[in-house]
C-alpha cells in the first residue's frame, strides 16, 4: 500500500535465544491487531535480534473513516407539540451535527456521527504501546527503580515516521533517533535520519536484522569452511535457529580438535560440541565424525585466529572431561549399577527407580503373551527392563542428561548384551514429542508401552494430575507415547490396553474393582491424547482409533486393525453393522451376555440367531476378514429376530433367555470395535 514509512525499535539487553522466534511472531500479531484497532491501515513486518525488537512498514496518513450511531433522547422528550425541544437541540449541539444527521429509530433519536480521523503521528505511538502491553511474555523481570516488566531490561527506543521522530516512551525510556550496533564492533549510538534509512544504519552498525538472513549466512559460511576441509557441516535446524538468535552479525570460523578424542563415543563428542558450545560438528563423506567443528562469532572477522584458538581450548577441556567420564564409566559393567537404583527417587509418590524396575519386571513377565512376544523377545524385554535406568547412574549421563538411553545402548553393546536389548535401551525415551518416531524394535516398543503404563497408573493412583498447561511429570507425553506404540507399532497384543493398565495398577497394590477403575481412567487418558494427536495430523479418523482401542478383545496389531477398519468403514455394510449394534444396545437391559441354551421349540428366528452366534467367526482368533464376513451375515439374522420375537416376553424365563441372546450378540459385535464410540 502507498503510505508513510515508519519504523519502531525497542533496544534491550540480550534476549534469551529460545524465546526469540516465538517473541517475534507474537510481536507481529500484537502490532497488527493494535494498528487495526487504532484504525490505521498499515503494512507491517517484524523482526528481532538478540538486542532489539523491531516493527516497520507503511501506514496511512490518517485513521480510516468510522461512522458510529449515537442514541439520544426519546421522541416524547425531543418534541413537544411537533416542535424540537431543548433536549433535541442539546443532543445535536453535543455531537456537533445538524438536523440532517438525525433520524428516529424505535422511538429514539439516533445520530450518525463521523469519528475524528486523527493523523498517524498522533495515533501510532499509542497503538505501539498497546501492542507492547498486549505482548504475551513467557517470563518477565523488573529492573531499576521502575515498575516496568519485560523479558530483559529496555535500554533505548526509536520511533520514526518518515523523517519525523515521534514522541514515545517505553518503560520510562524516551524514544529518539538513535539505534545501536552489535555490542562487539559498534557499541556506540548511530543516528537514524529517517525510517527509510534504518536498514543502512543497522548495516553500518554490523547488525543483520533478519533471523532468516542470519541463518543463511551461518549455513553458507559453515558449508564453505567444511568443504575446504573435505568435510560436511552437520545439518541441525534447531541448533541453526538457536545460534542465529544468539548473534547479530554472524561470522563462522573453523576449529579442530585432536583425533585421539574420536575414541570417545560419538554422541558424547557431539553433545559436547552442540550442547555446551553451540558448535556445528563436521563429518566425513562416509558420515563418520571429522575432528573439527564450525563455530560462530558475533561480529566481523577481525582477530578470528585468536577467537578460533580460544574456542579450541575451551572445547579441548570439555572433551578431556568427557573422555575422563567415559573411561570411569567403563571400569564396571552397566548391570553392576542395578542395586544402586534403590537410592534414586523416581517420584516422591511413586518410589525409587528400583521400585519401578521391580514393578516393570513383574509387568513384563505377565505381558509376554499379552503383547504377542516370542520366547527370545520376552527374555530380551526382561533384560532391557533391568538395564533401562542404569545409565542414569553413569558419569557421562550425569554430565549430559540428554544422552540418557543413548549411553545405555552404547554401554550395553560394549558389555556384550543382545542387540535387541541395546536398541531397546537407546529407544526407551522415544517418542520424545509428536514429531519423534516410536522405537523401531518390538522389544523397545514393549518397554516403552509398559514403562508409560506403569507411570500413568501410578499417577492415577497417587492423585497426580495434569492441569491446564501444567504437566510437570510429562503425563500427556507418556500417554501419547503409549497410544502411538499401540497404533503405529509392530506388537500383536492379545490383551486390551484396559487389561494391561489394570496389571500396571496391581504393581502399586491396587487390584479388583478399584484397579479396573484406575485402568479405565488410564485408558481414557491415552485415548484422548491419541485422538488429539491424530486429529491434528488428519488422514485418520480419531473416533475410529478410539473405537479400536476401547474394544475389549484386541485382534492382533492395532496398526493392522486400523488398516482393516479404514477399508471396512468405506463399505455400505459398515453402517448396517453399526445399525444392528445400536439396536441391540438399546434393547439390552445390561443383564447377562453369555450365549444361552435355546430350546428346540423356540421360534426359528431365535434359534437362527443362537446358531449364528455359536458359529466360527473366522479361521483363527485374529482373522479380521473372517469376522467381518460373519458380522455382515449377522445383520439380516438380527433383523429377523427382532421382527419375529418379542424380547420382553411375559414369561420371565423366556424374557431372560432372549435378553441374554441380545447381550451375547452385542458382545460379539464389540470384540474388535467399540461401536458405541462411533
Amino acid at each position: 500500500m502507498a503510505g508513510l514509512t515508519w519504523v519502531a525499535e525497542i533496544g534491550v539487553e540480550e534476549l534469551p535465544a529460545r524465546y526469540l522466534p516465538g517473541l517475534t511472531a507474537d510481536w507481529g500479531t500484537a502490532v497488527r491487531r493494535a494498528l487495526e484497532e487504532a484504525r490505521l491501515e498499515a503494512e507491517v513486518t517484524v523482526a528481532a535480534s538478540p538486542r532489539r525488537l523491531v516493527a516497520q512498514g507503511t501506514v496511512s496518513p490518517r485513521q480510516t473513516p468510522l461512522t458510529r450511531q449515537v442514541k439520544g433522547p426519546g421522541v416524547e422528550a425531543a418534541y413537544r407539540h411537533g416542535q424540537p425541544t431543548a433536549a433535541y437541540h442539546g443532543f445535536l449541539r453535543r455531537l456537533g451535527v445538524g438536523p440532517e444527521a438525525v433520524r428516529v429509530v424505535d422511538g429514539y433519536l439516533v445520530a450518525e456521527v463521523e469519528a475524528p480521523r486523527e493523523p498517524a503521528e498522533r495515533v501510532l505511538p499509542e497503538a505501539l504501546s498497546a501492542a507492547l502491553a498486549a505482548l504475551p511474555l513467557p517470563r518477565s523481570m523488573r529492573w531499576g527503580a521502575g515498575e516496568a516488566r519485560f523479558l530483559r531490561p529496555i535500554r533505548w527506543a526509536l520511533l520514526l515516521l518518515e523523517d519525523q521522530a515521534l514522541p514515545w516512551t517505553v518503560a520510562g525510556v524516551r524514544a529518539g533517533r538513535a539505534t545501536y550496533g552489535n555490542r562487539t564492533d559498534h557499541p556506540g549510538p548511530l543516528t537514524v535520519a529517517s525510517a527509510g534509512a534504518y536498514a543502512d544504519a543497522l548495516a553500518q552498525g554490523m547488525v543483520m536484522l533478519s533471523q532468516a538472513g542470519r541463518e543463511a549466512a551461518i549455513a553458507a559460511g559453515g558449508r564453505r569452511l567444511a568443504e575446504a576441509e573435505g568435510a560436511v557441516m552437520e545439518a541441525d535446524p534447531a541448533l541453526l535457529t538457536e545460534v542465529a538468535a544468539l548473534v547479530e552479525w554472524p561470522t563462522p570460523f573453523l576449529g579442530r580438535f585432536e583425533e585421539r578424542y574420536l575414541a570417545v563415543p560419538e554422541p558424547v563428542l557431539v553433545a559436547s560440541m552442540k550442547g555446551h558450545q553451540r558448535y556445528f560438528p563436521l563429518r566425513n563423506a562416509d558420515g563418520s565424525l571429522y575432528p573439527g567443528f564450525v563455530g560462530v562469532r558475533n561480529g566481523v572477522g577481525e582477530d578470528l585466529e585468536l577467537v578460533r584458538r580460544g574456542n579450541e581450548k575451551v572445547l579441548r577441556a570439555r572433551l578431556e572431561d568427557a573422555a575422563f567420564f567415559f573411561t570411569a564409566d567403563r571400569r564396571r559393567p552397566l548391570a553392576d549399577r542395578e542395586p544402586e537404583l534403590d537410592r534414586v527417587v523416581f517420584h516422591a509418590e511413586l518410589g525409587t527407580l528400583g521400585d519401578k524396575l521391580r514393578r516393570l519386571l513383574t509387568l513384563a513377565g505377565r505381558s509376554r503373551a499379552a503383547l504377542g512376544l516370542d520366547r527370545q523377545e520376552a527374555v530380551d524385554l526382561g533384560r532391557a527392563v533391568r538395564l533401562a535406568k542404569c545409565d542414569l547412574l553413569t558419569h557421562v549421563v550425569e554430565e549430559f542428561p540428554e544422552l540418557q538411553g543413548v549411553m545405555g545402548g552404547i554401554y550395553a553393546r560394549m558389555d556384550g548384551e543382545a542387540e535387541a536389548v541395546a536398541r531397546a535401551l537407546e529407544e526407551q525415551y522415544r517418542p520424545a514429542g509428536p514429531e519423534d518416531a516410536i522405537p523401531d524394535g518390538r522389544v523397545g516398543q514393549a518397554l516403552v508401552l509398559l514403562d508409560r503404563l506403569d507411570t500413568l497408573a501410578g499417577a492415577q493412583i497417587r492423585g497426580i494430575r495434569v492441569s491446564g498447561s501444567e504437566d510437570p511429570f510429562g503425563l500427556r507425553r507418556a500417554a501419547l507415547a503409549a497410544g502411538r506404540v499401540l497404533v503405529e507399532g509392530d506388537l500383536d497384543p492379545e490383551a486390551a490396553i484396559l487389561e494391561l493398565a489394570a496389571w500396571a495398577a496391581e504393581g502399586f497394590g491396587v487390584g479388583g474393582p478399584e484397579g479396573r477403575e484406575v485402568a479405565r481412567a488410564v485408558t481414557a487418558f491415552v485415548q484422548a491424547r491419541l485422538e488429539g494427536y491424530l486429529a491434528e495430523r488428519g488422514g485418520t479418523d480419531p473416533a475410529l482409533v478410539a473405537a479400536l482401542l476401547a474394544a475389549p478383545a484386541p485382534w492382533g496389531s492395532y496398526r493392522r486393525r486400523l488398516a482393516w477398519a479404514a477399508e471396512a468403514a468405506a463399505s455400505p455394510a459398515w453402517a448396517e453393522v453399526q445399525r444392528i449394534f445400536k439396536r441391540l444396545d438399546r434393547v439390552w437391559d445390561r443383564s447377562g451376555a453369555e450365549l444361552p441354551e435355546v430350546p428346540a421349540d423356540a421360534p426359528a428366528a431365535e434359534q437362527e440367531l443362537a446358531a449364528a452366534l455359536a458359529a466360527p467367526r473366522g479361521e483363527a482368533d485374529d482373522d479380521l476378514g473372517g469376522w467381518w464376513r460373519w458380522a455382515q451375515v449377522l445383520v439380516p439374522v438380527v433383523d429377523a429376530f427382532f421382527e419375529a420375537v418379542l424380547v420382553n416376553d411375559p414369561d420371565p424365563a423366556v424374557r431372560a433367555r432372549r435378553m441374554d441372546l441380545v447381550g451375547a450378540a452385542r458382545a460379539a459385535l464389540l470384540e474388535p470395535v467399540d461401536w458405541s464410540r462411533l
